[in-house]
């Protein structure tokens, strides 16, 4: 019965934090200023593609680049 209880306040709890924590992370969402992401589409295009697919900015600090590039591209 106890052993019930506890882990009842411990779900209690876990939810309480997850829904505070959703709370703050949806009001610093709402503080952000609308966007056009289809503006100059095919410069935004070769710009995700250097950065996420080449990995550009990981290339300035060699073992970073190295363990997160095995990582990358495993998967």
């Amino acid at each position: 019965m106890v052993g019930a209880i506890l882990i009842s306040l411990a779900l209690a709890a876990a939810i309480a934090i997850f829904a505070r924590r959703t709370f703050l992370l949806y009001r610093l969402v709402r503080l952000g200023q609308p966007v056009n992401r289809f503006e100059d589409l095919p410069k935004r295009i070769e710009l995700e593609s250097t950065v996420v697919l080449g990995q550009r900015k990981l290339l300035q600090r060699t073992v970073p680049w190295l363990m997160h590039d095995f990582f990358f591209w495993g998967f």
